[in-house]
């Protein structure tokens, strides 16, 4: 969700100027792209890219720099008469405030459950040899032609279907519709052109993939509780900007993680790791403890120096795993529950 290079690194963004503090525990911002009238609300599911450039655009009568992306992306969104309602992280979260951020990541899962529709925004990438664009993949749903193998290949490993906000954003969505270039069609899409690709060698794999994943998970009623450590083994090839969203971008989609889970922009990667193995030793009753905390601790980019992970034979060491971090409460905490009883009584 966040285009940091550092925790601190919100230099291509002025806000100081247009942001008054969110009043209310439920309070969020919203945006409205002009012009017309209208009352829905509209959550955009996107995706940062690398393109670090930026423009300026007008929010209550003020300049506010932002990524080109975003303004390209409005551009696109932009209804020649109404006035659409949106929420937009990058326009409606004050980056500046860790408070606020922090808070308003908690209400994601809620914005994304309760808007009127999520639209999940492809920047329509063009292809220069073979010359084609990701939206011509439509074509084989919209005009019925033979797919472009091509296409179809670029738009399943197109960066958004990478992300690891899309996950809840779009699973926890009432309804979803995917925006590339001229085109708006609902999620379901995605099963067509599989299906209608099915022939095509070298795209019968994206039936697993993590486009499919989701429309099977969106359309699931009732969904089923998920623990957060399934779900960080699950999608642990997803991708995000600051990497402590490796976590944080997860906890919605689980009821139990959003209830007693707090996502705090103010933990280093190392604090995190041991938030989170904590959480799930005590709430998912997960007691694979080390290979689960090796592989956040990868995901987390933390160098393994950071970490002194005592490895028994299947978890029979006769001493406790000691996790070592500048983050001693929990550390201790993490130690003192760790016991190779425990791992005898519950483990494998």
């Amino acid at each position: 969700m966040w285009p940091f290079k550092k925790h601190s690194d919100v230099s291509w963004w002025n806000r100081k100027t247009i942001f008054t503090p969110l009043t209310g525990q439920n309070a969020i911002r919203l945006l409205e792209l002009l012009p017309g009238n209208g009352d829905d609300s509209n959550a955009i599911s996107y995706t940062w890219g690398t393109d670090t450039s930026t423009a300026k655009i007008l929010v209550n009568g003020r300049e506010v720099q932002i990524l080109s992306m975003a303004v390209r992306m409005m551009q696109e969104l932009r209804h020649q008469t109404d006035t659409q309602t949106l929420w937009i992280d990058t326009i409606c979260i004050n980056q500046c405030d860790i408070a606020e951020r922090s808070s308003q990541v908690q209400k994601v899962g809620d914005i994304f459950s309760t808007a009127v529709r999520v639209i999940c925004w492809l920047e329509d990438i063009k292809n220069v040899s073979p010359e084609f664009k990701v939206s011509d993949v439509f074509d084989i749903v919209v005009k019925r032609r033979p797919p472009n193998e091509a296409a179809v290949i670029t738009f399943f490993n197109h960066r958004y279907w990478r992300r690891r906000w899309i996950i809840q954003e779009v699973a926890l969505s009432q309804s979803a519709l995917i925006k590339c270039g001229p085109h708006v069609l609902p999620l379901a899409c995605v099963s067509e052109i599989v299906e209608l690709c099915r022939g095509i060698p070298s795209c019968q794999r994206f039936s697993d993939s993590l486009a499919m994943r989701l429309y099977h998970l969106q359309r699931s009623s009732p969904r089923r509780e998920i623990t957060l450590t399934q779900l960080l083994r699950d999608y642990a090839n997803t991708n995000c900007q600051d990497v402590r969203d490796t976590v944080f971008a997860l906890v919605s989609l689980s009821q139990t993680a959003r209830q007693h889970f707090t996502v705090d922009y103010t933990y280093d990667e190392a604090d995190l790791l041991l938030a989170t193995i904590e959480f799930c030793y005590f709430y998912d009753w997960e007691r694979h403890i080390i290979p689960l905390a090796l592989s956040l601790a990868k995901g987390l980019k933390l160098h393994p120096g950071k970490l002194d992970l005592k490895d028994g034979r299947r978890y029979r060491n006769p001493q406790p795993v000691v996790i070592k971090s500048s983050f001693h409460t929990r550390g201790e905490a993490i130690e003192s529950v760790i016991t190779p009883d425990l791992y005898n009584a519950r483990g494998p």
